[in-house]
C-alpha cells in the first residue's frame, strides 16, 4: 500500500539549547498539525532539551552544531535535508537558526515562516528587512505589541506577518482543591528576566509582616544556584521551594492561591494563557501583550515589572481581597475560553503554511 502523502512536509529549526515556553510551543503545534496530516522534522542542537523532547514524541531530529550566525557546515547540511525530504517549509525560531536556516531555504528555494517568541527590545530597518523580509516569506508574533512593530519597520503583506498568541484547550484544567495554607507558584525557566529576584525580595517583604506564605518556583536554568543563594540570603529557606522542571504546570496552577509572571521582557507568554484557563488570580508585569489581555487589570493584577514593592503590594491585595481576585479570575477564564483558543493558534498556522505551499 503506498504511504499516504502528506499535506505538507515542514522542517523546524530552532537554535536554542532550553526547554521553556518557546519550545513547548513549537512541539505541541507540531503534534496538533501532525494529527491533520502534516509531516514534521525538527534540527536543533545535540544538547538541546528539545531534541530529547522531539525524539520521544515520534519526531524525526536531526542535530546539527548551529555554531553561529553564518555556520557552512550547518547551512549545507540544512540544504542536503530540504532536498532529501522535499521539504515545503523551513520554519526558524530563534536567532542562529534563523540565520541558518534562511540561508539554507533561501538557498533551496524553499519558503521560510520566522516565528517570534520574544519581545523587541529595538529593532532597526536593516534588520528588520534582512532576518523578517528575506530570511523570512512569513513571520509569526507572539504578541500584537511585536506584530505593530514590526509592521513599521518593513512591509508584509495581510497574509504574511500575523500575530497568534499561544491558546489553550479548556478541558485540560482539572477542577482540584487549593492546596493547604496560601501558596503562589511562579512557573518558567531560571533565567534573567524572568522576575525570580524581585518575588523572592516581595516575599521577604510580607514576611516581615508575618504573613505565612509559600512560594513554589517551578521550572529550571541556569539562574537556579544564583536564586539558591539568594533564598538563603534572606532566610526564606522554609517557605521557597525550588520544584524544578515539571512535565505539566496545570495542576500547580489550579491548586495555587496566586499565580506570578514578573517577568522583566515578554511578548507574550504561554503561562499567562495557561493561568487564564486555571481560574487562579493572576499577578504580571506590564511587559508586551499582557496589559492588553488582561484588560489593563480586569482580567488579573499588573504590577511594573522589576519592583519588588509593587510585587508585594499585589500579593498583599491578592491575600487581603480575596473575593476581588477571584472575580477577575472568573472574568479572565471567560475571556481566555472566547479568545485564546489552540484551535484556533493552529488553525491560524496551518492557514499560513496553506498559503506559502507551492504546487508540488
Amino acid at each position: 500500500m503506498r504511504p499516504v502523502k502528506p499535506e505538507g512536509v515542514v522542517l523546524h529549526a530552532e537554535w536554542s539549547a532550553g526547554y521553556g515556553g518557546q519550545e513547548i510551543r513549537t512541539l505541541r503545534e507540531m503534534r496538533a498539525l501532525r494529527e491533520r496530516g502534516w509531516h514534521f522534522l525538527l534540527a536543533c542542537r545535540d544538547n538541546s532539551a528539545i531534541a530529547d523532547a522531539a525524539d520521544q514524541q515520534g519526531f524525526e531530529v536531526i542535530t546539527l552544531p548551529f555554531r553561529q550566525r553564518h555556520d557552512l557546515f550547518t547551512i549545507r547540511s540544512l540544504v542536503r535535508l530540504v532536498k532529501q525530504h522535499s521539504i515545503d517549509i523551513v520554519h526558524t525560531h530563534s536567532s542562529i537558526d534563523a540565520y541558518c536556516g534562511g540561508l539554507a531555504a533561501r538557498l533551496s528555494g524553499t519558503a521560510i515562516v520566522r516565528s517570534r517568541h520574544l519581545s523587541f527590545q529595538k529593532l532597526s530597518r536593516w534588520k528588520a528587512r534582512l532576518l523578517y523580509r528575506y530570511l523570512a516569506d512569513a513571520v509569526v508574533c507572539s504578541s500584537s505589541a511585536d506584530h505593530e512593530l514590526l509592521a513599521s519597520r518593513a512591509r508584509f503583506s495581510a497574509n504574511t506577518l500575523i500575530t497568534n498568541r499561544a491558546g489553550e484547550l479548556p478541558g485540560d484544567y482539572p477542577s482540584l482543591p487549593l492546596t493547604e495554607g496560601f501558596v503562589l507558584v511562579l512557573p518558567g525557566m531560571l533565567r534573567r528576566g524572568k522576575g525570580h529576584q524581585e518575588a523572592l525580595e516581595a516575599l521577604a517583604i510580607l514576611r516581615q509582616e508575618q504573613r505565612r506564605i509559600r512560594l513554589q518556583l517551578l521550572g529550571d536554568g541556569p539562574q537556579r544556584p544564583a536564586l539558591q543563594a539568594r533564598i538563603r540570603e534572606l532566610k526564606l529557606e522554609d517557605c521557597v521551594e525550588l520544584v524544578g522542571l515539571v512535565d505539566d504546570v496545570r495542576p500547580w496552577l489550579c491548586q495555587a492561591h496566586g499565580i506570578l509572571v514578573p517577568s522583566h521582557e515578554e511578548a507574550f507568554p504561554q503561562v499567562v494563557t495557561q493561568s487564564l484557563f486555571s481560574g487562579t488570580p493572576l499577578i504580571a508585569s506590564t511587559v508586551g501583550d499582557i496589559p492588553r489581555v488582561l484588560g489593563n487589570g480586569e482580567r488579573g493584577q499588573l504590577v511594573e515589572p522589576k519592583q519588588a514593592e509593587s510585587l508585594a503590594n499585589a500579593i498583599r491585595d491578592l491575600m487581603d481581597l480575596p473575593h476581588v481576585a477571584r472575580e477577575r479570575a472568573r472574568k479572565a477564564r471567560l475571556w481566555a475560553h472566547q479568545h485564546l483558543s489552540f484551535s484556533q493558534q493552529t488553525e491560524r498556522l496551518e492557514k499560513l503554511y496553506r498559503g506559502l505551499m507551492s504546487p508540488r
